[in-house]
């Protein structure tokens, strides 16, 4: 009994579904679709120059480390614009 009950709700919601369905149509556009693709590849590119970028710089860290420590290169006492609420 719970099954038949439980396949006639799938069929009917089965119905419904195909009954909608029908109504429904299929809009492209182009010069969306153009944008879309262009925007991803941009950022695509994007994302691998800036990838690239901290690679190189964290290679020129590593070497930099070699010679000297970066503790001279860090500000002693930064301004206090620079400094941010969850700081203090």
């Amino acid at each position: 009994m719970h099954r038949r009950m439980l396949l006639f709700a799938m069929l009917a919601l089965l119905g419904v579904g195909f009954s909608v369905a029908h109504a429904q149509l299929v809009v492209t556009d182009p010069a969306t679709t153009l944008r879309n693709a262009v925007t991803a590849a941009l950022t695509g590119r994007l994302l691998d120059t800036l990838t690239e970028q901290a690679k190189r710089i964290q290679r020129m860290a590593r070497r930099l480390s070699v010679f000297t420590t970066h503790e001279k290169y860090a500000v002693p006492d930064p301004t206090r614009w620079l400094s941010y609420s969850y700081q203090d």
